[in-house]
């Protein structure tokens, strides 16, 4: 199904939306950057997609930086635990395809071994509307991933801005039945003409699987101390990308008889993620921690899951105090998996 909804439209199905008890979530700029946000009204979204991502992706709307998995009291028949609440239902829009790509990735860790309850609920209870990327950031490399600027992986309904308003193509049931509630609001596509791209993204790897099988050989490579040498272990890289996961738990008390148990984001990349209580830490150096970044998202997580744990949004090299990009590092060492053939 594809249809046209004009600007106005849009903010009359946002607005409805608002008025059922839906989180409402999109781009929102302020002095502070681009995040996305939960709105309260269409006038505070902003849907212009020529510039760079949001800076932190849709990963905390569904797997949220701090959460409570429960909360327990003693009393005198024994523990009391009580769950959180059900999430409300959540409506994204204006989504970066790499934003919701990533979804698909985090599906398989957190579906995979065990079933988050959490995590499913939320993605059961969300609509995602993305948007068309205009973006030209140098950073970015979407397409040598095997991915595009209109990838609809991961997206309910796919929306490709034009003149009269966005061409709105429904991707999934769930996007086909947002537009049938709201079949007023929308109307012939016509003669609307879907935009292009100025230009193509750099490939600095040319065969990312060729570089994949590589890397499953690479961990003792003499590279990984220089690749790693800027790296200041503070985990900005993790916190920012749509695609890690790592996570701790730990009970939280609130007095002697009360407390939460809480699930927080980590980091790979952080001195502590990987110490003993012996004091013994295995990955001591901050060599090592990069390289367990990079061989994680490029070797282990595509030998588990047969997909790449990385949409090459770009996020973590922008984001970065010490300007460590990781597409350079990329060509690093496909220049190395190509020497050593």
């Amino acid at each position: 199904m594809e249809r046209l909804i004009t600007q106005d439209n849009l903010k009359k199905l946002i607005e409805s939306e608002t008025g059922k008890h839906t989180r409402v979530v999109a781009p929102v700029r302020s002095e502070k950057g681009r995040f996305y946000r939960v709105i309260s009204n269409a006038d505070e979204m902003d849907l212009d997609n020529a510039g760079a991502p949001p800076e932190r992706s849709l990963k905390e709307f569904f797997f949220p930086k701090t959460e409570i998995l429960l909360s327990y009291k003693y009393t005198q028949d024994g523990v009391k635990m009580d769950s959180p609440q059900d999430p409300l239902p959540t409506l994204i829009l204006g989504a970066r395809p790499c934003d919701a790509r990533a979804l698909l990735l985090l599906d398989k860790v957190f579906g995979w071994d065990y079933d988050d309850d959490l995590y499913r609920k939320r993605r059961e209870g969300t609509t995602l509307l993305s948007l068309y990327c205009q973006s030209e950031e140098e950073d970015c490399f979407c397409e040598m991933l095997g991915s595009s600027r209109e990838d609809r992986s991961g997206s309910d309904l796919f929306l490709f801005p034009v003149k009269e308003g966005f061409v709105v193509e429904a991707v999934t049931e769930k996007g086909t039945q947002l537009m049938e509630s709201h079949a007023g609001l929308f109307q012939d596509v016509g003669s609307a003409v879907r935009p292009k791209a100025s230009q193509e993204q750099a490939r600095v790897v040319s065969d990312m699987d060729a570089l994949t099988s590589w890397l499953a050989g690479a961990f003792e490579e003499k590279a990984w101390a220089n690749l790693g040498i800027r790296c200041l272990g503070c985990g900005a890289c993790a916190h920012v990308c749509p695609a890690c996961h790592c996570f701790d738990i730990v009970d939280e008390p609130d007095h002697v008889k009360a407390g939460k148990r809480r699930r927080n984001w980590d980091s790979c990349q952080i001195p502590l993620f990987t110490l003993h209580a012996s004091g013994h830490n295995p990955r001591s150096l901050q060599s090592q921690r990069y390289r367990q970044r990079i061989l994680h998202k490029f070797s282990y997580f595509p030998e588990r899951f047969d997909a790449i744990l990385c949409t090459g949004c770009g996020r973590c090299s922008r984001a970065c105090p010490a300007d460590q990009n990781l597409l350079a590092a990329l060509e690093d060492l496909w220049s190395l998996a190509q020497q050593s053939k």
